[in-house]
């Protein structure tokens, strides 16, 4: 069990010729996964990212952002053969870097709320299906994963839930299809955010982690049900190598290429956010009381 930072915690879009401290900076910080949010692939060397990375110790990711015009269900064979086409950069880019999981809700566009009639929704999910077939090829191909995740309903209409992700990935039928789970979305979505990364796991299906607060800030300071989703977690992400990354929002976060809110004012780019997050390990701290495990043992085992 690693712990790590997506790059949405400071930047965004992530570029290699101005972000690079990025690493140097997350190291220092005591991460041990750097995931990378891949808005515009062309605004990312791997050559450079992967020696920075390779210098610093530093585990890999790829977290896509799925915006407007990134749809592997729209109904314009177009508009599906360009995310299809997004997904396989994202897939190479992971390669490169020597990392073997691409993250992110690759099932759709963020932001889709539409009252679809039954059958027409079905025909978009059958498109969505046949389209992962062949990401999840393409990707296994090149020794990587793909893991999928739900969005509450006010980002999207077409997976909120752990259990609609669990049907996707059944449908889809592919070994390297799973899911990734916010802690943020099963705080909106779940009624047990515990019982849904434990039936994540039962199934196989739990990739991978992203640990944030329900007002997108620091773990362990507000209303996420911590203990149960560690007591869910524990076990099984010992057994199997897991990554929990932390996400909380940045000043510049955006969310499938648009723009949110920032959670709280304050001035952009800040370096010293992680620091909250991983060296001063408050999160840690308040999960470990809940759950009776010695702090200096939760990196590697709960968040």
């Amino acid at each position: 069990m690693r712990l790590g930072v997506n790059t949405f915690i400071w930047r965004s879009p992530f570029r290699t010729d101005r972000d690079l401290d990025l690493v140097e900076h997350a190291a220092d910080l005591g991460a041990e996964v750097f995931e990378i949010a891949v808005e515009d692939p062309d605004l990312v060397d791997a050559a450079p990212l992967a020696a920075a990375l390779q210098r610093r110790g530093l585990h890999g990711i790829v977290c896509g952002a799925y915006g407007p015009g990134r749809d592997v269900g729209d109904p314009d064979p177009a508009v599906r053969a360009s995310t299809l086409a997004y997904v396989a950069r994202l897939v190479r880019l992971a390669e490169a870097l020597g990392a073997d999981l691409v993250t992110g809700p690759a099932y759709g566009s963020v932001g889709l709320a539409r009252p679809l009639p039954p059958t027409e929704r079905a025909a978009e999910w059958a498109r969505v299906v046949a389209s992962l077939g062949i990401a999840a090829e393409g990707a296994a191909a090149h020794g990587v994963r793909l893991a999928l995740e739900p969005l509450n309903r006010f980002e999207t209409d077409r997976v909120n839930t752990v259990e609609q992700g669990l049907r996707l990935c059944a449908d889809v039928g592919h070994e390297g299809v799973g899911l990734h789970l916010d802690t943020f979305h099963l705080h909106l979505e779940e009624r047990d955010s515990g019982a849904a990364v434990r039936a994540a796991a039962e199934a196989g299906r739990l990739f991978h982690v992203h640990a944030c607060e329900n007002d997108r800030g620091v773990p362990g300071r507000g209303q996420v049900a911590w203990a149960g989703v560690a007591r869910a977690a524990r076990g099984r992400l010992r057994r199997r190598r897991r990554d929990r990354v932390l996400h909380p929002s940045g000043d510049q976060h955006r969310r499938g290429g648009a723009p949110v809110a920032p959670r709280r004012a304050g001035p952009g780019h800040d370096r010293a956010r992680g620091a909250g997050l991983l060296a001063g390990a408050a999160p840690v701290r308040t999960v470990s009381a809940r759950t009776n495990v010695p702090p200096q043992r939760m990196r590697h085992r709960t968040l």
